[in-house]
Parts: structure tokens; sequence; C-alpha cells
């Protein structure tokens, strides 16, 4: 038989798995799911959730301000990866790091 402080230990594990797999609330805001069709977000914030648009640096794929940026040199590098290259030599970059995207990130990260 487990001792009490173990097994509530290990319901609590449990019950973080199960909202992992099965999420009761947005993971960026909080608000309930309810029957929302999309896992892990409300309506809401998925819809803010826009994919990157190109132009993008080479390197760090982080979007250009104009896109006469890449109109000739579509391995154009952005001036802070040309004046400090990055340890890597390419990143691939779906969606900005922006709210809503951000907040679940964090929570995943941060908070289990």
């Amino acid at each position: 038989m487990l001792r009490g402080d173990t097994q509530d230990r290990l319901s609590g594990w449990c019950r973080q798995a199960l909202r992992f797999v099965f999420p009761v609330e947005c993971i960026a805001c909080g608000n309930s799911l309810g029957t929302d069709p999309v896992p892990f977000f409300c309506t809401a914030c998925w819809e803010n959730i826009r994919p990157l648009r190109q132009p993008a640096c080479a390197r760090c794929d982080q979007p250009f301000v104009s896109p006469a940026a890449t109109t000739y040199t579509p391995d154009h590098q952005c001036q802070h990866c040309q004046e400090r290259p990055p340890a890597f030599q390419r990143a691939w970059t779906l969606f900005p790091y922006l709210p809503p995207l951000r907040e679940a990130i964090c929570s995943f990260k941060y908070r289990g």
C-alpha cells in the first residue's frame, strides 16, 4: 500500500498528465475549452495564431520589414545575423513568437 504523500504525488502527476492530453482550459488565456474543436486553444486564441509570411532572414528566419529585402537575394541575412552570426546555420519559424502562442510556449516550458 502507498503512503499518503506518495499517493498524493502520484495522483497529482496523473491529473497533470490527463490535463496535458485532455486539456480543460485554453493554454494561452485560461478560458474553458468547452466544446472547442482545437486542442489546447480556445477558438478566440486559435484565430489569433497566424503563420509567418516571407520574406525572412535566410539564417534566423525573422521576417524582414520590407518584401524588397529578398527580391534579388534569397540568401539575404538580417543585420543582426550579419553582424553577430548565431551559432546555428539555419532556423525555421512557423509562427511569430507573439500572444497567444507565446503564452502557450511559456506555459509548456515553465508550468509543465
